[in-house]
């Protein structure tokens, strides 16, 4: 059920996760791997989830990935 995500994209989603507006909450001691699954509430959508180095378990919104990184571009553009 919780297969890891591949070497290549594991790092693409390293680096957007750190994009994350909780990063350092979200990787903890760090990360040891990040799979997908269906959501618990939500059948027809799939969430992330990434597994810390000390084992626990956490999820992240890589839209919130996203929405974060767009924030900081505009800002920045607009400098």
């Amino acid at each position: 059920y919780k297969q890891p995500i591949s070497k290549s994209h594991f790092d693409f989603m390293l680096d957007l996760l750190s994009r994350h507006p909780y990063c350092e909450e979200k990787i903890g001691a760090g990360i040891q791997s990040i799979w997908s699954q269906p959501n618990e509430y939500w059948e027809n959508n799939r969430c992330f989830y990434l597994t810390r180095v000390d084992g626990t378990e956490i999820d992240f919104s890589f839209v919130k990935c996203l929405a974060s990184y767009k924030v900081k571009r505009e800002v920045l553009k607009n400098e």
